[in-house]
């Protein structure tokens, strides 16, 4: 971890050196299959050196279910501060 944002926002550093915006969500869980597969939610936003991508996770123990979305084409304004703080090189026209 290079920096904690918050309670659950993160700038992390991959092996590969480059920064990764890490946001982690609790879910209540009412039984061990909950606990098992659907416990958290995770994003991960990161830059590959051609596009920014987003990653996210729903797991517990295991990993239910993993998407990735290649080429991020517009975000909420919020975002602007992390991805200039990540010094990623997106274009204005991805704030919508």
């Amino acid at each position: 971890m290079i920096e904690k944002l918050g309670d659950r926002i993160a700038v992390y550093e991959d092996k590969y050196g480059s920064r990764v915006l890490y946001c982690h969500s609790s879910i209540p869980t009412f039984d061990s299959a909950d606990r098992e597969w659907d416990s958290a939610f995770d994003e991960y936003i990161m830059y590959d050196g051609n596009a920014v991508n987003l990653i996210t996770s729903r797991e517990g123990y295991k990993i239910a279910r993993l998407d990735i979305y290649k080429n991020l084409l517009s975000v909420e304004p919020e975002f602007e501060s992390y991805f200039r703080q990540l010094e990623f090189p997106v274009n204005k026209k991805i704030y919508r």
